[in-house]
């Protein structure tokens, strides 16, 4: 499964770091119920008032058959990253059982 990153250059090194390693673990929980499909995980930062900024995930998981968008806004790239890859993993889990 091919993943693509767009709006890294909004992030600190240390945050891409996390994301990837988090990405690379979950990834592998999505590819036992898909093949052959493509996730983007669009990466907007905002709020960068003090020393924190929001961050917001658009995630669009392409496959074949269906498409899906899932959404998540946190202030931790840790739990954003968490919670879309949960996002996804009980959506793909539902559409599964139809």
């Amino acid at each position: 499964m091919a993943i693509q990153f767009v709006g890294l250059k909004n992030l600190h090194e240390d945050e891409i770091e996390r994301l990837n390693e988090i990405s690379a673990r979950e990834l592998k929980k999505i590819e036992r119920h898909l093949n052959d499909a493509k996730l983007i995980f669009d990466i907007k930062k905002y709020d960068r008032t003090g020393n924190r900024a929001r961050i917001l995930i658009n995630a669009r998981l392409d496959t074949p058959k269906k498409k899906f968008n899932m959404q998540a806004e946190e202030w931790d790239i840790t739990k954003v990253t968490h919670m879309i890859f949960e996002k996804l993993r009980n959506e793909i889990i539902h559409k599964e059982k139809l």
